[in-house]
Order: C-alpha cells, then sequence, then structure tokens
C-alpha cells in the first residue's frame, strides 16, 4: 500500500540525515594529524574510494532523482568518509582515554569493535541490495537513463553506476571490515 512506502521512506530518510549527523560529529572529532599522515601516504587509496563513491552517487542520483535516494546516497558518502578515516579517530581516542578505556572501546573482544564491524557489514549488504533493487525493480517511468557517446565510444549512467558501485563496495568492504 502508498501508506506503507510513505512511511519507508520517512524511516529511510530520518536513518540518513541521522547518519550524516552522526558522521559529521565524528569527522569533527578526527586528528588532524593522522588525516594528513592516510592522505599524504594512502593518497591513491583514499582518492579512488572516496572518488568512486562520489562518482556512483551522481550518476545514481541521474539514474533515480528521488529526494529520499539522494539524501541515502550522501550518507554513504559520509558512512564511506568514516570507514576510510576510522584510524583518525581511533588516534583521537586512544589521546583521549587511558589504555584500559580504549581497550574496552577498539580491543579485539571489545563489544563497541563486534558493533562496528557488525554494522559495516550490515549497511554494506543493506547498500548492495538498494543498488540491485533500483538498477532491476524501480519503475523505468520514473528512472533517467541517458548515454554519452563519441565514435565507437558509448557510456550509461547505469554503466557507470555499475562500475563505480562495484569498486567503491570492494575498496569500502577492504577498508571497513
Amino acid at each position: 500500500p502508498k501508506v506503507l512506502y510513505d512511511i519507508s521512506l520517512i524511516i529511510m530518510v530520518l536513518r540518513a540525515l541521522g547518519q550524516i549527523g552522526f558522521g559529521l560529529i565524528l569527522i569533527l572529532d578526527y586528528h588532524r594529524g593522522v588525516v594528513l599522515l592516510l592522505l599524504r601516504n594512502n593518497f591513491v587509496t583514499v582518492f579512488i574510494n572516496l572518488g568512486s563513491r562520489l562518482l556512483y552517487s551522481f550518476a545514481a542520483a541521474s539514474y533515480f532523482p528521488n529526494s529520499a535516494n539522494s539524501v541515502h546516497l550522501l550518507s554513504m558518502i559520509f558512512h564511506i568518509i568514516n570507514m576510510v578515516f576510522l584510524d583518525c579517530l581511533k588516534v583521537t581516542h586512544m589521546l583521549r582515554f587511558n589504555r584500559e578505556g580504549f581497550e574496552n572501546l577498539y580491543g579485539p573482544g571489545a563489544l563497541a569493535s563486534k558493533i562496528t564491524n557488525f554494522s559495516a557489514v550490515l549497511i554494506l549488504m543493506f547498500e548492495c541490495a538498494r543498488h540491485f533493487a533500483i538498477i532491476k525493480y524501480v519503475d523505468s517511468s520514473l528512472t533517467n537513463e541517458f548515454e554519452v557517446s563519441s565514435g565507437d565510444f558509448r557510456l550509461t549512467n547505469v554503466a557507470i553506476m555499475n562500475v563505480s558501485f562495484t569498486t567503491s563496495m570492494l575498496l569500502s568492504a577492504r577498508v571497513g571490515v
């Protein structure tokens, strides 16, 4: 029914806005020296990871221009940023907490560490399901497929979505888990 669809969109948008707010709070807590170190030593990996996510977000927003979809794509950009720069947050917490507090938060058997890994896997699984649902099951009257061609070269926003999504998810899974 239409009511359930509207409720699910409201829940999706509220979750995405909460994730954006939480992501911004975490970004403000990053250790700046570690951010610069990561950017200096792993610039290509960071650039490809964040760049592929941005490319996917633009292509997906152009393919399915729905406000709930756009908010979700923005929240996933913040999620990927926080996965890539998680070490910056760990260094801040290492300097802020005593050894026991830090081990309780990030140690190998710590509940927070397990929850972080589980939620990262869960978010990536839901993101894969959302991507394939939009590609396969969204009504074609709601989508905008466009193509850029030059001679024998032909590229559609769906092809850009698939390639950049695969790259982003593989790198996110490697970084986050």
